[in-house]
């Protein structure tokens, strides 16, 4: 990992806006050149429907964007 690599985590009670947030921070890192990886193991899947990408059973590395790649997986 690079000495300037960052992992940020949001975490906190259902319903505050951590999806959207995570969203967000993913498109801005990418924005700014920074190579960004989104992970979900949210059930309700709702950061695939953020970024409008299907959810698989399997893990998938396949980009939601330029700049950002995606690690989205059914707990």
């Amino acid at each position: 990992m690079s000495e300037n690599a960052r992992i940020i985590v949001y975490t906190g009670k259902g319903g505050v806006g951590k999806t959207s947030v995570a969203a967000a921070t993913a498109l801005l890192a990418a924005e700014r050149g920074q190579r960004t990886l989104v992970i979900s193991t949210d059930i309700a899947h709702s950061l695939a429907d953020s970024f409008d990408v299907p959810l698989g059973a399997e893990p998938s590395e396949e980009p939601v964007g330029p700049g950002v790649g995606r690690l989205l997986q059914r707990p």
